[in-house]
């Protein structure tokens, strides 16, 4: 799932969720959250918090 927002700074949105697909692994991962595009986070599965 992705937590993308308003339709606001859609560009930046798209590098964050690109960056992070590229240089993360995200095998446990369950959300990743580009609400605020210069401070991406990513959830996982045991966070308690997706």
């Amino acid at each position: 799932m992705v937590r993308f927002g308003p339709a606001t700074a859609i560009d930046e949105k798209l590098a964050a969720i690109a960056a992070l697909l590229e240089g993360a692994d995200l095998a446990e991962v369950t959300v990743i959250d580009v609400r605020v595009p210069s401070a991406p986070v990513t959830l996982t599965h045991g966070s308690g918090r997706a």
